[in-house]
């Protein structure tokens, strides 16, 4: 969201509920709408802010306040996002109309594992939809010279330990990402 131009007169008053608490990164506004559905926007948007009431991220996101909530309660409905009461920012007219209900993605909705690949140690962490942190591994790897079997049995190893510490099961990881130094090869 751009800043406010304080150059610029307003007779109009805006109030954000925007958190500071989410992860990943933050869509533009001025990304092409045939890039990506609408759905995924708002949850994007969502997941990049943390928490954010549904004024704020129709604002964001330059769609209509309608088409927010008309998303948000799919989004819910699917278990992928949770409503959340707002902290009312601090005015003279505490109490008057309703508290302001945000949006935040529901972290238990699933799970994922992010995998770096190294020439001393693989590690893992395994992090909720909403980007918290439930564990990490790491495993040492052979000093010898690896080829792309042993690769892939490292890596399902390390797989298994972080599903072991974190407690989870397969069908619980929603997605794993893979990071390997240095040029890959992609014949």
């Amino acid at each position: 969201m751009d800043a406010p131009n304080p150059n610029q007169a307003s007779n109009q008053a805006t109030t954000s509920h925007i958190a500071t608490h989410g992860c990943g990164p933050i869509p533009s506004s001025s990304a092409s709408h045939n890039t990506h559905s609408l759905r995924r926007r708002v949850f994007d948007a969502l997941r990049a802010q943390g928490t954010i009431a549904r004024v704020d991220l129709a604002r964001a996101l330059d769609i209509s306040p309608a088409t927010v909530t008309s998303i948000s309660a799919n989004l819910i409905e699917k278990g992928f996002a949770e409503e959340i009461l707002l902290k009312r920012p601090e005015t003279k007219d505490i109490g008057r109309g309703r508290p302001p209900i945000g949006l935040k993605v529901k972290g238990t909705a699933g799970y994922v594992i992010g995998i770096k690949i190294s020439d001393r140690f693989n590690s893992a962490v395994v992090l909720d939809l909403s980007g918290e942190r439930i564990c990490t591994v790491s495993l040492p790897t052979p000093e010898t010279q690896r080829d792309p079997n042993s690769i892939l049995s490292e890596t399902g190893a390390l797989i298994d330990a972080a599903l072991k510490t974190s407690g989870f099961s397969r069908d619980a990881i929603v997605a794993i990402a893979v990071g390997l130094p240095g040029m890959v090869d992609f014949d």
